[in-house]
């Protein structure tokens, strides 16, 4: 029985398709996170500018 249930498991492949799956969507996230703080930066600089040229 256990070993039929090993023998099961290590045929199956969902598992490494949910890894594979875990994997990009953490990529994904790491470039929206990265994206989203250089244009909050990029924003900030430019808003300091405009202040600065106010009297």
């Amino acid at each position: 029985m256990m070993h039929q249930a090993l023998a099961n498991f290590l045929r199956c492949q969902s598992g490494a398709t949910h890894i594979e799956y875990a994997l990009i969507l953490s990529f994904i996230a790491m470039a929206t996170i990265v994206s989203i703080t250089l244009v909050g930066n990029a924003l900030t600089a430019t808003f300091v500018q405009i202040r600065a040229g106010f009297p």
